[in-house]
């Protein structure tokens, strides 16, 4: 029995984003070592990195339950992109 194309993509950009998470994840403490000799401030990057899904995931679920999902999860998926992105380019630029 073959599976619909839709749930492919689906699995296709789930794998996607869990990949870009997990690089995120280990490129940004490693950033933070290269720029700063101080385990505060890496320690500090590590636990802003968790504190969105801390204040913001209470709140996720009722946002989501009352709009689309499909189109919820295009729209959150591309801002987290743009966010990557400018912290790409603010690094490369040497700010």
């Amino acid at each position: 029995m073959a599976l619909d194309a839709r749930f492919g993509r689906l699995w296709t950009a789930t794998i996607a984003s869990n990949l870009g998470d997990g690089l995120v994840a280990a490129a940004f403490p490693l950033l933070a070592a290269s720029t700063t000799r101080s385990p505060t401030a890496i320690a500090g990057l590590t636990v802003a990195m968790g504190l969105p899904w801390l204040v913001l995931g209470p709140f996720a679920g009722a946002i989501v339950d009352r709009h689309d999902r499909r189109r919820a999860m295009i729209a959150f998926d591309v801002g987290r992109g743009c966010v990557v992105a400018a912290l790409a380019l603010l690094v490369l630029v040497g700010i």
